[in-house]
């Protein structure tokens, strides 16, 4: 076992030992509703739970449980990442650094995830780099990062959530297979992606990546792409000059040269557009490619880690407790939160976003986003990042009561036996509980 993972469960280990004798982590007021859950054999007790409520007229702190204990915050981390951008990033992205030698256009990536990615918004990088009538010499100098981050699961590789990160993502770093009603070859969005595919004879219903190489593998006589299936592909240099050639039909050569002093800028898309989707559909790979934009923008190359180190020393220093944040989107296992931290930037959010924006752009409970299904009611109350992956699930958000009142709120639940969906309904039990009484 790595000395990061050891470290990792003497921390939760700490955390549950705590979380069961230290009565100084519980304070709940009047309501014995909230009491019966959250006391002797509540629901809550039977594992690593938290609850946080602030009232954010007043700024103070209604309820808290177990709230300087350190939780894996799974996908709420991303409200971490969406600060940072907000304070730290301009309202539009920079799609493209590049410089004119002769008719050649040398271009270096920002991090900007959106380049024909279908799930953002378009900026004009296409179209500049089509209608550029010399060669186009594309460099990651300026990349000083891993494909993966820290404490990510390996066995991930193929699954959408997990796609890689690059300086200048193309089609989200993801391969979409199509049932192609013609052939028996499914489609992909690229011809050049057509190589990639093979045959082979096993009873697998889905396509399948290979750990090593962009191989995938399908067998025509039990293959069932009733939807759209994305894989995340293996990224480099290379490649990304081969799919920008395939796709724009022109010359795209890679070279290995060090980004200028100076460069022009090419803007891109609305960070808005970006954060939407990052905080409702809460996507991974967005909110890594956001760090490694900030990282762009403030340290002139692209390294997540030296990303979160200075925007921890600049935005951060003020949290309850230190943050142990090692990633943008929280697909980390090595990342911890105190809820009294995590309510903290929930609160310098709301203080300095306004609130029809900030709502509009997290995930509305019944209405959009992860929450489309849950905590749903005549007019939404719920406003929220989740965060989830086995044995968590956790929320952190905003919630308007029947009184009209405003609060921010944090629920955190690790080291849980039973099903998520259990979880989240007595979650939304408590949330129903402030709703009405508070």
């Amino acid at each position: 076992m790595s000395k990061s993972l050891i470290k990792i469960s003497v921390y939760l280990l700490v955390a549950w030992l705590l979380s069961g004798c230290a009565s100084s982590q519980h304070r709940i007021k009047g309501d014995k509703e909230l009491k019966r859950l959250y006391t002797k054999d509540g629901f809550f007790t039977q594992h690593l739970s938290c609850l946080m409520l602030m009232d954010l007229s007043e700024g103070k702190i209604i309820h808290e449980i177990n709230p300087n204990i350190y939780f894996n915050p799974a996908s709420t981390t991303k409200l971490l990442t969406f600060y940072a951008g907000e304070k730290l990033l301009s309202a539009q992205s920079i799609a493209l650094r590049y410089s004119y030698i002769g008719d050649t256009v040398h271009i270096w990536g920002t991090g900007d995830p959106s380049f024909l990615y279908s799930k953002t918004a378009q900026g004009g990088a296409f179209e500049f780099l089509k209608l550029h009538e010399g060669p186009i010499s594309y460099s990651e100098e300026n990349f000083k990062d891993e494909r993966y981050g820290p404490g990510w699961a390996w066995d991930d590789y193929s699954y959408a959530f997990a796609a890689e990160r690059s300086p200048l993502p193309i089609y989200g770093n993801l391969a979409y297979f199509q049932r192609n009603p013609n052939f028996s070859t499914p489609a992909t969005q690229s011809k050049y992606m057509d190589q990639w595919l093979n045959t082979r004879n096993t009873s697998g219903k889905r396509i399948e990546r290979d750990f090593h190489q962009n191989a995938f593998y399908y067998n025509p006589d039990s293959l069932q792409l009733y939807r759209e299936q994305a894989i995340p592909f293996i990224t480099s240099g290379v490649l990304t000059a081969q799919l920008l050639a395939d796709t724009l039909q022109k010359l795209v050569i890679y070279q290995k040269t060090q980004l200028p002093d100076t460069t022009n800028i090419l803007l891109g898309v609305r960070m808005d557009s970006l954060y939407q989707e990052m905080l409702q559909e809460s996507d991974n790979f967005i909110a890594e490619q956001i760090l490694l934009q900030i990282s762009d923008a403030k340290l002139g190359y692209m390294n997540s880690h030296d990303a979160i180190a200075y925007i921890t020393n600049l935005l951060y220093t003020d949290t309850p407790s230190p943050l142990v944040w090692k990633d943008g989107s929280g697909l980390s296992r090595y990342n911890l939160l105190t809820p009294a931290s995590l309510l903290h930037v929930l609160k310098k959010i709301y203080l300095e976003v306004p609130e029809d924006r900030l709502f509009e752009l997290l995930a509305q409970g019944g209405v959009s986003g992860s929450l489309k299904n849950n905590f749903g009611a005549e007019t939404p109350y719920i406003f929220a990042k989740s965060g989830s992956f086995s044995n968590n699930y956790n929320l952190a958000g905003y919630l308007i009561a029947d009184s009209g009142k405003r609060y921010a709120f944090v629920l955190m639940n690790n080291q849980f036996a039973v099903s998520v969906s259990t979880i989240r309904n007595e979650v939304e039990k408590v949330l129903q509980i402030i709703k009405k009484k508070y």
